[in-house]
């Protein structure tokens, strides 16, 4: 079965904590790339008026579905944004609260998007692929998987943090694969996985549901990762499923560029010279013309463009 028999039948889901010009080129490469049946887009309300407004100049041909963030869980959970935001409690090196609620709607698509493909695929709003590298079954590889992006994690720190509340929420080990970590910054999610884990994080808490118990660990750790936790849940469960592409196919080429002041200066001033209009994102055809020349006759796999 070829890939393109997937083509206009997978969803995709992308948490968008706010609106960036560069969302136009997230959004072009992977219609490029994968031609996804619907792409939805969950974020703050106040972003939603800005999508609708420049998608009409975007290259399209996938659905774009904006949906409020703050309500989100209002199925089902009948939670708000700020009912799930009260029981988060910062300590000193945990991320904003913003970066949980993010990984609880990955999650969360599952039961609050009707009609999600299933399989559907998470991917992060600052992830633009150069390279492309399959997603979907082929005859040579007939799953679905991701790719290995992250060679490790930024300290020892965290990592002892991700495998901690991991093991908190189900006692569950962490795992990782041969080389790197099971933090792709994207990722396929099965229905009947992640209904199963729901169930476990429930059975091992049964006083709260999921929402509660994966944001109270914010009470006694700095991280937790979405990613990981399904990765190790599928190792235990579900192996048959957890298929990747190897760190060396695509992850060694990509550049995760950490500190994007400078990277979106030296951008923003390329198209200015360029005489290159962005007013409605900047295009993915005007982003590669950039990194064309930035690079020079690199090739690289992937850009993923943190704090944009």
């Amino acid at each position: 079965m070829s890939m393109e028999f997937y083509n206009n039948t997978i969803d995709f889901v992308i948490p968008l904590h706010r609106y960036h010009y560069m969302l136009r080129t997230v959004i072009e490469s992977i219609q490029l790339f994968y031609s996804p049946r619907t792409i939805y887009i969950i974020t703050p309300t106040e972003n939603i008026d800005m999508i609708h407004k420049n998608k009409s100049q975007w290259k399209l041909n996938s659905n774009i579905v904006a949906i409020p963030e703050e309500t989100f869980f209002r199925n089902i959970y009948r939670l708000h944004y700020t009912d799930i935001f009260n029981r988060y409690m910062k300590s000193e090196g945990s991320r904003e609260f913003g970066w949980w609620y993010q990984q609880l709607i990955k999650l969360g698509a599952v039961q609050q998007i009707p009609g999600l493909s299933d399989p559907y695929i998470v991917w992060d709003s600052d992830v633009i692929p150069i390279k492309k590298w399959e997603v979907y079954p082929t005859i040579e590889n007939p799953t679905f998987r991701f790719a290995i992006l992250q060679e490790k994690s930024k300290s020892e720190l965290i990592t002892q943090q991700y495998r901690d509340s991991l093991l908190k929420l189900t006692g569950l080990p962490i795992c990782d694969p041969e080389i790197g970590t099971f933090v792709p910054h994207h990722y396929v999610f099965h229905h009947r996985v992640l209904h199963h884990l729901f169930e476990f994080i429930e059975k091992s808490n049964p006083d709260q549901n999921w929402i509660f118990s994966i944001i109270d660990l914010s009470t006694r750790f700095i991280r937790f990762s979405e990613y990981r936790t399904v990765s190790s849940f599928m190792k235990e469960f579900y192996s048959e499923l957890l298929h990747y592409h190897p760190f060396s196919d695509f992850g060694k080429d990509g550049i995760r560029i950490r500190e994007s002041e400078l990277f979106l200066q030296e951008m923003d001033t390329f198209l200015f010279d360029n005489h290159i209009d962005y007013i409605n994102g900047i295009s993915y055809t005007d982003f590669i013309k950039f990194v064309t020349w930035k690079y020079k006759e690199r090739e690289l796999s992937y850009l993923q463009i943190e704090h944009i």
